[in-house]
């Protein structure tokens, strides 16, 4: 019996979609750190807008005090005519380590990213960021259901 109950723990943790705890993850900074050429301070804005209206629209709230960060990266190389574009979107947290001196840090809580190819910057940036909000977003409601 012993043996069921364990095999049946481990196996719901192999078809959980995400590795991170999100529960209870409700306020949120946001930063977007553009480390590219190609996105101009309208795309920037545009994007925030878009990650922003999305993460209100499912419960998140922004600028409380001691809130969570919610962070977007973005960086790419030119290849070319075409880009190397890597997207990283997490969340970081002050943590207190388990080590000697309970040392106090800041570590990621959340990481999903994405390395593409595109001609079309921009547009490709932009439907990546919401592919990896969606998945996101989906870990979240599965964790706090």
């Amino acid at each position: 019996m012993i043996k069921l109950l364990l095999i049946l723990c481990f196996s719901t943790l192999l078809f959980s979609k995400s590795l991170y705890t999100l529960d209870n993850v409700k306020n949120l900074n946001f930063y977007l750190i553009n480390k590219t050429d190609f996105l101009s301070s309208d795309d920037k804005k545009n994007i925030e807008e878009t990650i922003k209206e999305r993460l209100i629209k499912n419960g998140f709230v922004f600028g409380k005090t001691d809130a969570t960060l919610f962070l977007v990266v973005v960086n790419a190389r030119e290849i070319g005519k075409s880009f190397a574009i890597n997207i990283e979107i997490g969340l970081a947290e002050d943590v207190t380590t388990r080590r000697a001196g309970n040392i106090k840090t800041m570590a990621h809580t959340y990481l999903a990213s994405e390395l593409i190819e595109s001609d079309k910057p921009y547009e490709d940036t932009l439907e990546t960021i919401k592919f990896l909000l969606t998945q996101f977003l989906e870990a979240y409601k599965d964790d706090n259901e």
